[in-house]
């Protein structure tokens, strides 16, 4: 039996061998990542001295001041408590989350949310990260939810959770008006604005008094983790930490 499994096995990576999500060229069945060599190899992470609170970077940042807030965050605190990605956006991992997102690839969940699942782990060992009570996506309007057919982020966010063994809740935050797309809004006050009123929260109740983890691909301005976060915190939870797999900078 077992070896008509593997002779079935090797047949279909024969018809369907599997891609590198970045640069689609041929990979190992071992590549865990879902990477080829070359793409692993040229991951940029976000690197220290970035703020503890929103993740900015502070390029020549004396020591003494590294692990205080930013000035922006030390006047103007954001809604969540710390916004945290492993790697820049750029690369290998940005040709990836493309595809992920916008070319009907969501087999691609798996290996990103497996590198992100490995990402957070570390981050949960060092501190860095707090332990989840409840771990939520940015969540999708239901109109571009069908007209893409997942949320990616829920993909990434049910990846880590299987990977970690950490609790998972799809409809507990939920995006309640279909806003124009955050990529065509130019500046950051743009984006805030228009997310305003589109995300609230359906059940307060597993959420009050709890650390929850918000996963998204992508942090860009952060004006959908601060949106997301601000709703969150109407049901009073413990804390708010957001984790994305990548970071514009």
């Amino acid at each position: 039996m077992q070896a008509i499994f593997e002779f079935g096995r090797a047949l279909l990576c024969g018809l369907y061998p599997r891609r590198c999500c970045a640069c689609l060229d041929e990979i190992d069945e071992g590549r865990r990542w879902g990477l080829c060599p070359l793409c692993e190899a040229a991951l940029l992470p976000t690197g220290a001295g970035r703020c503890p609170v929103c993740g900015r970077p502070r390029p020549g940042l004396p020591l003494r001041f590294v692990g205080e807030p930013c000035r922006t965050c030390a006047a103007a605190p954001p809604p969540f408590d710390r916004a945290i990605a492993p790697y820049q956006h750029g690369g290998p991992l940005a040709l990836a989350l493309s595809r992920f997102k916008y070319d009907d690839k969501p087999a691609a969940a798996k290996p990103l949310g497996q590198l992100l699942a490995r990402a957070a782990r570390g981050f949960l060992r060092s501190g860095a990260l707090q332990l989840p009570d409840l771990v939520l996506p940015v969540p999708l309007h239901k109109k571009r939810l069908r007209q893409r057919g997942y949320n990616q982020s829920a993909l990434l966010a049910r990846e880590v959770c299987r990977t970690l063994n950490l609790p998972f809740s799809l409809d507990a935050l939920a995006r309640i008006r279909d806003t124009p797309s955050q990529v065509r809004q130019g500046s950051r006050t743009a984006r805030s604005r228009n997310l305003e009123g589109a995300i609230t929260v359906m059940r307060p109740e597993t959420l009050r008094a709890r650390t929850v983890l918000l996963i998204d691909d992508v942090f860009t301005s952060g004006a959908t983790a601060a949106a997301c976060s601000k709703a969150l915190r109407t049901a009073k939870p413990a804390s708010v930490h957001v984790l994305t797999l990548t970071r514009k900078d």
